[in-house]
């Protein structure tokens, strides 16, 4: 039997709106300030005809950490990557070349497990007011609900994007939890969101951050099941993966 999964990355091809034009959501979530999630940068990976959108977060000046399948076309060399940072309009903000890029080698297209990977800037962040790195910890203390800002569709039925970072809030669901609802969740996952929700992670927040107490990072977007619930989102697990991400983004400095 084949399973639908999306992985929550957005062609660009998807009909714009403004901030104005409908309720504001991540799927109907609030339009906020880059200055409330500073760690936060907007990925444009290919051409312009057939590139894709996903989220990141900032992990030091030169690295960002995002979802493996959101970087499939580097590894590690990246031809046509970018990144914008500090603004919470996604293409406004500073623009950085991606130059390389590595995901978990475990990693396989189309599928779903080992979903984490890194890319490099072709020069550093200046940190300030609307940059900021995000933090990881390999033992995070785990809050009931955490937040989480994306660039992606705004409105899943008519594949409306948005030029504006949104918000939501989200309850954090456990591996162990989670596999009441999604019993094939890979390891090093969790979910977080709700079965039946108006708001949730959407196709372009692929990569982004879902945080606790304000800057501590906890999970990766990754991907959702459609015939399970469109709200409840996978993550990524950040701290399953801490020595992965603390070896690999100072091999990728190093070597590159």
């Amino acid at each position: 039997m084949l399973i639908k999964v999306i992985a929550l990355f957005l062609f660009t091809n998807s009909v714009s709106s403004k901030p104005n034009e409908l309720e504001g959501r991540v799927v109907r979530g609030d339009v906020v300030s880059i200055e409330d999630f500073p760690y936060s940068a907007f990925l444009l990976m290919g051409r312009e005809r057939g590139s894709f959108i996903c989220g990141s977060s900032i992990i030091n000046q030169r690295i960002l950490l995002t979802a493996a399948h959101c970087i499939e076309i580097c590894n590690p060399k990246c031809k046509n990557g970018a990144a914008f940072v500090g603004n919470e309009q996604k293409r406004m903000g500073i623009k950085m070349t991606i130059t390389f890029a590595k995901y978990h080698p475990r990693y396989r297209t189309n599928r779903v497990h080992f979903d984490i990977g890194l890319a490099l800037l072709s020069r550093s962040i200046k940190f300030g007011k609307f940059v900021k790195r995000v933090a990881i910890s390999r033992r995070p203390r785990i809050k009931s609900v955490a937040d989480i800002a994306g660039w992606g569709l705004v409105d899943e039925i008519n594949k409306l994007s948005t030029d504006y970072l949104h918000h939501i809030t989200q309850k954090v669901i456990s591996h162990s939890d989670c596999k009441a609802y999604i019993s094939n969740i890979p390891p090093g996952s969790f979910c977080a969101g709700e079965i039946k929700s108006r708001q949730f992670a959407s196709e372009g927040d692929s990569g982004s951050a879902l945080i606790i107490n304000k800057y501590t990072q906890i999970g990766i977007v990754s991907y959702k099941r459609p015939d399970i619930s469109a709200s409840l989102i996978v993550y990524t697990n950040v701290s399953f993966y801490y020595d992965w991400i603390k070896q690999t983004s100072r091999k990728l400095y190093c070597d590159y």
